[in-house]
Order: C-alpha cells, then structure tokens, then sequence
C-alpha cells in the first residue's frame, strides 16, 4: 500500500491508537515521494470528530491564492497572485504600467513595509490598497475579454490533486467555497481553463462589474481583503455552510482562518490544514491542525474527503 494510504488509515484506526499517537509533539506523516504533511495532536482528535458525526453534511472553504494555486508557477517561475494577473497581462499600454508602478511606490510612501504595521495599520492598509487598486481598474477601462485573457495566460497553476478535490465535492453535493481576496472574475476563469467545472463552486470574492461595452462599471458589494474575510459568515452566501457540522478549511496563511469565524462555531468538527510555501510552517502550525510543506499537492486534503464521505 503506497505511504500516502497508510498514513491516512492510521488516522482511521481505533480511538486508542488513534489517541495514543497523539500524545507526541509535532509529528510527520509521510506523503510518498512529494511532500509530507506534518500534523499536531488537534489533527488527531478532528479526524476522530470528523468520522463521529453522524449525518453531519460537511462543507469545504478555502482560500484561492498559494492554496488552491500553487506557489511555483506554469513555467516554473514564481505564480502569479489574482492582482499580479491583472495588472501584468489585463493591459500593455505604458500608461498602465506607469499607473501601478505609481501606486506600488505611493503605498510605500504612505506606509512603509508591511510586516512593520500593527493590526490596526494592516486593515488601514487593506482598506486604502485594496481601494486604490480597483480605482485604477475603472480610470483605465479595464475590460471583461482582457480579464478573461488574462485568467487564460496567465502562468498561475492550481496545486496538483485540485481539481480532483473540487470534482469530488461536485459529485457529492459538497459545498465549495472560495473566500479570496482576489477577483471573482480572474479566478473563474483560471478554473474553467483547466477544465473545473464551476457547479457547486461559490467564489466570495471582489467581483467585477461591466458595463454594456464590456468595459469595467465597478465591483459589486464591499471590498474583499486579508483582513475582512471573516466578514463572510454574514454574506448570503455563506448561507449553506451554516447548516453543515463538518468544515474542512484550507489555506496558506494564518488570516485565511478567518474566513470561517462564526461558521466553526456552529461546526461539531472543523479539519484545518494550511499550505507552506514559503518555509513557515511552525507559524502555520500553531493554528493549523496539519501543514502541507514545500508547495506540496492536495492529494491528502482530497483523500481524507473520501473517507469523511466513507464514515
């Protein structure tokens, strides 16, 4: 039996076992060749939560950018995050180049390096960066066939075993969220690039607006940013996941949790696992029940679905 399979059962075992392998400090559990998914006891007693319940329907929400995508790239260069795609390929004109070289140097300006910033500082951050850039977007009529382009040639690239993870949950009726700070737009199309059909898929996030030219009008709802997901929980479309006692959360930063606040409190077992992409994986686990290291695939997140659906 490959590693993958048995690493995965043995969270299957006995709750004796199960518990008794617990008792140990940070663990890894070996992935095949790949990757391996380190894991802490919480990992333990979720999956055990998670193979209790019973008629408990279970819900995926998720991050976009470095979670579902991977870090490394089509080419084999750095991936591009959701704005990267649409301020590199949405326009080649100069005046648009010069525009977000502006902004990226006012941003500087106004508040120096990020990891400096309080809290307080970051939301302030989000909220005027966030703002800023959809304002140049609308100044310089950003169109719906340059973002659906730009979604196309892209070298973003979803993690491997993504796809089979959505199309699983399709079949069985799962609900899929995606809680992005990106754009709707952007991320739709890179799924329907790689052929995910986008039924039973429901993308939170800053969705564009256009007009009857095609050209951009604005974005509908408030601005979505790392620092307001958790705002989800209210939004209409969170509606589903409210009903569900089994949440399986994904994503590559700590904040990405907070898309889920409030929907794990109505949750019996909610299964955390983040994504390290770039070497920080303690700081990962400290809020994560399991990280995948190394720009790892989803393979193991799309296995343990099966087997919550088998429980």
């Amino acid at each position: 039996m490959a590693p993958l399979a048995v690493e995965v059962q043995s969270a299957l075992l006995s709750v004796g076992d199960r518990m008794a392998q617990a008792t140990s400090t940070l663990r890894g559990v070996a992935l095949g060749s790949h990757t391996s998914l380190r894991t802490r006891p919480s990992f333990w007693d979720e999956i055990e939560k998670m193979q209790r319940v019973e008629g408990g329907g279970l819900v995926v929400v998720t991050d976009f950018d470095r979670t579902l995508t991977s870090f490394k790239g089509i080419n084999g260069d750095k991936g591009e995050e959701c704005h990267d795609i649409v301020f590199k390929h949405a326009s080649s004109t100069q005046e648009w180049a010069d525009s977000i070289k502006a902004l990226w140097e006012d941003t500087r300006h106004r508040f120096g390096p990020f990891h400096e910033l309080s809290n307080e500082d970051r939301v302030k951050f989000c909220d005027w960066w966030w703002a800023e850039a959809n304002g140049k977007m609308l100044e310089h009529g950003i169109t719906r066939d340059a973002v659906k382009l730009a979604a196309q040639k892209c070298n973003t690239r979803l993690r491997p075993g993504c796809a089979d993870l959505i199309r699983k949950c399709q079949e069985r009726n799962i609900p899929f969220f995606i809680v992005s700070a990106g754009f709707t737009d952007v991320i739709e199309g890179i799924l329907e690039r790689e052929g995910v059909p986008l039924r039973g898929v429901v993308v939170h996030a800053n969705k564009m607006m256009f007009d009857d030219r095609g050209v951009l009008s604005g974005f509908e709802g408030g601005i979505v940013h790392p620092h307001n997901k958790d705002e989800f929980q209210h939004h209409p479309l969170a509606a589903p996941a409210c009903h569900r006692s089994r949440l399986v959360v994904l994503g590559d930063k700590v904040k990405d949790l907070e898309s889920v606040a409030g929907l794990g409190d109505k949750a019996v077992a909610a299964l955390k696992v983040g994504f390290a992409n770039l070497g920080d994986e303690e700081e990962l686990l400290s809020h994560y029940d399991a990280v995948v290291p190394a720009d790892g695939p989803m393979h193991t997140v799309s296995e343990l679905v099966d087997r919550f659906l088998r429980a």
